[in-house]
């Protein structure tokens, strides 16, 4: 009974609204499939809303992947959002070049959101051992604590965002370029998506 009445209260308050789109839409049609129990078309309508609301995250997100630094070049943003209320996920990104005597060094960077795969990564990336295990170290560029690990010349940098988003950095390049991305970050920006 209190799931009708969330799904009335959240439908009269969009139908007010003076900015209507397609998430209120999808959820307004949701709501009046789910009252006139319509379940399967109800639940298609709210997946729907829900896949708006992860692209809209997944645009914010491209927005907060950095410029490229000076000397670097950098190629489109790439975009995806996946799954469903249980597996959805939101993942954005970008490459970054930069030519030095004549060799191109490249990296990445990556960041995801709304991931089981994100908790489970809070979880090593929260417990020193486990980062260590891995042949991690810790470091901090601000507030914010990253783990860099480096194999051979492959350099990576990963740093969890209140548990729930993930930026991974990485590429053939030194720990230097990858922290001096990571120093360009909007790390607040990140925590509201």
């Amino acid at each position: 009974m209190k799931f009708i009445v969330t799904l009335a209260l959240l439908g009269a308050l969009l139908s007010t609204s003076a900015l209507a789109d397609d998430v209120t839409e999808a959820i307004q049609d949701g709501l009046e499939k789910y009252t006139s129990g319509k379940l399967s078309e109800a639940a298609s309508q709210l997946d729907f809303a829900a896949t708006l609301i992860r692209q809209q995250k997944a645009d914010h997100a491209k927005k907060i992947l950095p410029e490229p630094l000076e000397g670097w070049t950098t190629q489109d943003t790439e975009s995806s959002t996946t799954g469903d209320g249980i597996f959805g996920a939101v993942s954005v990104s970008r490459t970054y070049r930069h030519t030095v005597g004549g060799v191109i060094k490249e990296l990445s960077i990556t960041i995801v959101s709304d991931s089981p795969m994100v908790q489970t990564m809070a979880m090593m990336l929260n417990n020193p051992m486990m980062a260590s295990i891995s042949g991690g170290k810790y470091t901090k560029v601000g507030d914010q604590k990253i783990v860099i690990r480096t194999e051979g010349d492959q350099c990576s940098g990963m740093a969890m965002v209140d548990s729930r988003i993930m930026v991974t950095i990485e590429g053939a390049v030194p720990e230097e370029d990858i922290l001096a991305y990571f120093k360009v970050i909007d790390f607040e920006s990140l925590r509201n998506i």
